[in-house]
């Protein structure tokens, strides 16, 4: 495989800008296989914005539509009016209206459940995950809550991408890394710092490299671990889906793969393997 490239041979860079929306207060093992029993913690949700010259601005999940109903139904919540999807848009500049493309790396409520406001635009999910979000596995039944089809949204919005790799723009990758749920994607993106990976809950925070353990909430422990190896194989920089060390609306100096302990037990292999994206980022 070669990395995907601009028709002049260039890989465009991109900016990436992290969008908080909301908070969940959860066991920390939920974050951390096997780590931090009974310890409670609020962690925040993201939503990432990525905008680039010659791509529509691209919205990569859509995050908490209502916080009352999380409350009840799966852990208390809480959301500030500048992180309601629209509000952290705003912070922005931008309006639902504005975003071309939306990628889900899953389907869970936290992930999904504002794609109804962008009914205007394209949709990219795996098939693995629309299929498995259909009749999902039964642990997890509660937190997929079917919104994904809601409002206007129809099937034939969507783009069903099979296989391991589906390029979407040059320099723009979806990989898929099951684990957390069969069909969950990561977005690879090229952008100053190096190959970002956004991984929605591939990986909770990059504390899931440094203690080499998966998030607590998994279908598949043995594809988990081997999708955060990919990962680290193939980025520079890593964006999780409840990373507490972000701040709302940043946009740069993230998290880098190599601030963090090599993931124990083996060296990682790019598996499918080259640098998926880019070798490097391209001309300053």
């Amino acid at each position: 495989m070669t990395p995907s490239v601009a028709s002049d041979g260039s890989i465009p860079i991109y900016r990436v800008t992290a969008l908080r929306q909301g908070w969940l207060e959860v066991d920390r093992s939920s974050q951390t296989y096997l780590h931090g029993y009974g310890e409670s913690l609020w962690v925040p949700v993201w939503a990432y914005l990525v905008q680039g010259e010659a791509i529509p601005n691209i919205l990569v999940d859509t995050g908490i539509a209502d916080p009352g109903w999380v409350t009840d139904a799966v852990a208390p919540c809480r959301q500030s009016a500048d992180e309601t999807i629209t509000g952290s848009l705003r912070t922005q500049g931008l309006e639902p209206e504005d975003i071309g493309i939306v990628v889900n790396t899953h389907l869970h409520y936290d992930h999904s459940d504002n794609n109804p406001l962008f009914a205007h635009a394209k949709f990219f999910v795996s098939r693995i995950e629309w299929d498995s979000a259909a009749e999902p596995f039964e642990l997890q039944e509660d937190i997929y809550t079917g919104r994904w089809l809601a409002g206007a949204l129809t099937p034939f919005h969507y783009t069903l991408i099979e296989g391991k790799y589906f390029d979407i723009a040059p320099g723009i990758r979806l990989m898929q890394t099951p684990g957390h749920c069969p069909g969950i994607q990561t977005v690879l993106v090229n952008t100053a710092e190096g190959v970002a990976a956004i991984c929605g809950d591939t990986m909770n925070s990059p504390e899931n490299i440094r203690l080499n353990t998966p998030p607590g909430i998994v279908t598949d422990v043995v594809a988990a671990m081997d999708s955060i190896h990919r990962i680290v194989a193939n980025s520079d920089v890593v964006l999780t889906g409840h990373d507490p060390g972000l701040d709302h609306g940043q946009n740069s100096a993230f998290p880098r793969v190599d601030d963090f302990s090599p993931a124990a037990g083996r060296t990682p292999s790019a598996g499918d393997g080259e640098r998926i994206v880019a070798a490097t980022v391209g001309p300053a």
